[in-house]
């Protein structure tokens, strides 16, 4: 008897990838978009109901008329997604219809939860992304709804990463308004108030914790560190940042003593306080390879890099670096190489291609860098006076 073969609608696997916005993750077949959208829904429905899915479907994969079925199944502003994603994950013969209908379940179990926490959940994702800034719009629209301490401190948490520091403030003091000993959110606030430069009022908070705590903490002497550290006294925030992971081994407390160092330009013990830090992740080795560069010892911080992306191959962020770090290397080819990879993970940084344009100068390609520079101004006219501060801590709050 013969065997029945399914044929894939994507005869062939798409020139242009579609890229999922909340996971990052590329595909380059409807079956993979299926599998994705399957496997991954609460960070799909983003795509598909925006219909740049079944845009990439009529363009990318040459499938119109699957395109025009998807739209259909958005089309109505009141179309739930447990109707419309079974539906569209059933517009191809790749899943069963009982896989199918246990997600319908879980997607109805999901829609019946109140609107706040899926928005709540939506924005947690997304801020686990580093995308405070779209996170942020959904914690706002969230506290529409109600108003609670999870989502003020996360809303406080995501503005505090986009720079927004007063706003941070004003939004974690509501938050401790509710749960006044609750110290976490004091932490959260001390923090937002020393980012602002805000000191008698972060020591003020630091205080009240310790009245709570009966005692100092791990984050109250770090957090008189970070005081120092951004009133210049750097000998004095590397004793703090010492004592505090004294009190309690966090990496977080061992990276900031190593920027102290650097400060002090004592580079042999900004490396050696790494040596602290348990997890040797992407994080590790990318503290340690800009220790290097800063020393000039430019194989070395490659080779850090090139350890980072053992772990985190689809890192642009690593990718860059390591494109700058070969040509300043003078190793062109590979610089290149590296930002070619950078640049397609993220077309759109603006950082990746200014270094992309760099090296395209240090080519001798000097209309390429006249071209890339020129692209990069007009992406920036509309937003050049938008609020583009990073945050000076790299201590992560943590969000709730």
């Amino acid at each position: 008897m013969a065997a029945n073969l399914l044929a894939c609608l994507s005869q062939e696997d798409a020139q242009t990838p579609y890229r999922f916005a909340e996971t990052g993750i590329q595909v380059y077949s409807f079956e993979e978009a299926l599998y994705h959208c399957f496997h991954k829904w609460r960070q799909s429905a983003g795509d598909f109901l925006s219909g740049e899915l079944a845009d990439w479907v009529q363009n990318a994969l040459g499938l119109p008329r699957i395109a025009s079925e998807m739209r259909a199944l958005t089309a109505d502003e009141d179309s739930k997604l447990s109707e419309a994603l079974p539906a569209f994950l059933s517009l191809a013969d790749y899943f069963a219809p009982a896989p199918i209908a246990a997600l319908q379940g879980e997607l109805r179990s999901w829609e019946s939860r109140l609107e706040w926490e899926r928005l709540k959940e939506r924005a947690d994702n997304l801020l686990r992304r580093n995308d405070a800034a779209q996170a942020a719009l959904l914690y706002k629209q969230a506290l529409t709804l109600t108003e609670n301490v999870t989502l003020l401190n996360n809303m406080g948490i995501a503005l505090m990463r986009q720079g927004q520091y007063g706003q941070a403030a004003d939004t974690l003091r509501r938050a401790c308004a509710c749960e006044p000993q609750n110290t976490m959110l004091l932490s959260h606030l001390a923090e937002a108030h020393i980012l602002r430069g805000e000191y008698t009022a972060a020591q003020s908070v630091l205080s009240q914790i310790e009245d709570l705590e009966g005692a100092e903490t791990a984050d109250t002497v770090y957090f008189r560190g970070e005081i120092q550290f951004y009133t210049g006294h750097y000998a004095r925030a590397a004793a703090l940042y010492e004592e505090a992971a004294a009190m309690r081994c966090d990496s977080q407390y061992v990276y900031r003593l190593s920027d102290t160092y650097i400060k002090l330009r004592q580079f042999e013990k900004a490396l050696e306080a790494l040596q602290q830090i348990r997890t040797k992740d992407e994080a590790f080795f990318k503290a340690q390879a800009a220790i290097h560069a800063q020393t000039n010892n430019l194989p070395a911080a490659i080779k850090c890099i090139n350890q980072a992306l053992t772990a985190a191959q689809d890192d642009a962020g690593l990718w860059i670096l390591l494109a700058q770090y070969h040509r300043l290397d003078y190793d062109l080819t590979k610089a290149a190489a590296a930002a070619d990879i950078a640049l397609n993970l993220a077309p759109k940084n603006p950082h990746i291609q200014l270094e992309h344009a760099r090296i395209r100068k240090a080519q001798g390609r000097m209309t390429d860098y006249q071209t890339t520079l020129h692209n990069i101004l007009q992406d920036c006219k509309d937003t050049y006076h938008a609020n583009r501060v990073v945050s000076k801590s790299p201590f992560a709050a943590c969000e709730m």
